[in-house]
């Protein structure tokens, strides 16, 4: 068992704040249990317990794309005529997401008379950020909103 801790040790990784690995490092260990429970002659619990072990691996994927998918920075690219869009204008068109706003940058357009402004948002969901878009266009003096990755 001592192995089995050193290997799970040696899969957590912490870069920055983000600790990787302990999904990995819980995973050995349950493997282990399971291994020992069949050395033993328990295959009925060894059996149930890696049905249990691959519904838990599986349904917590999906949770954890959700989750990772939610905290993903959501940039747009407007395109304005000058000092149409102020941070204090997005302030009203976003509400409740002001917070969420982790980016905000004017600078002239290639077009003079214009501006191209990048916002970006954190934590805010697809939805969201798609009705801002769709806020952003309805303004006066907007001439196009894009995601930096895609057209919205």
């Amino acid at each position: 068992m001592s192995g089995i801790g050193f290997l799970g040790a040696g899969t957590i990784l912490l870069r920055g704040e983000v600790v990787k690995g302990l999904t990995t490092a819980a995973s050995l260990w349950a493997v282990a249990a399971i291994g020992l429970a069949v050395g033993s002659g328990l295959y009925v619990a060894g059996i149930a317990t890696t049905a249990i072990l691959l519904a838990i691996l599986a349904g917590l994927k999906s949770l954890q794309e959700r989750y990772h998918n939610r905290l993903r920075v959501q940039p747009l690219r407007v395109l304005a005529e000058t000092g149409t869009i102020t941070f204090n204008t997005l302030q009203e068109i976003a509400g409740q997401h002001t917070s969420r706003i982790r980016q905000f940058i004017v600078q002239p357009a290639a077009d003079p008379g214009q501006d191209e402004i990048l916002i970006s948002f954190a934590r805010l969901s697809r939805q969201s950020v798609t009705e801002l878009a769709q806020a952003l266009r309805a303004r006066p003096g907007v001439a196009s909103v894009e995601n930096v990755e895609g057209p919205l």
